[in-house]
């Protein structure tokens, strides 16, 4: 999970730099499709608070327990909505963890 992360982060960097004309360009030089490409970004709208929370994931946290499906499926609600979703279904993000 933390490695799709960076990967839109990279993606995103290099939009911003001029590095790269497009999304669909990104998905040519990658080997994605241009959905792909969008499905990646799409993890950018998480509230920074859910960002951090994935970006420290201990090294070997097992896949299933954060899943990139379940993220994006937040990044469609309102940002104090994402953070109340995250605390009530993933044990480790609290609302105290959120001050």
């Amino acid at each position: 999970m933390v490695s799709h992360l960076r990967q839109a982060e990279r993606f995103q960097t290099l939009l911003h730099a001029g590095e790269a004309a497009s999304r669909a360009w990104l998905a040519r030089q990658h080997g994605l499709t241009r959905a792909r490409v969008t499905q990646l970004m799409s993890l950018l709208l998480l509230h920074p608070d859910i960002l951090d929370y994935v970006r420290n994931l201990p090294v070997g946290t097992p896949g299933r327990l954060v899943t990139e499906k379940k993220l994006r499926t937040l990044t469609k609600l309102p940002a104090s909505e994402q953070l109340a979703r995250a605390a009530r279904v993933r044990t480790g993000f609290t609302a105290s963890r959120v001050a």
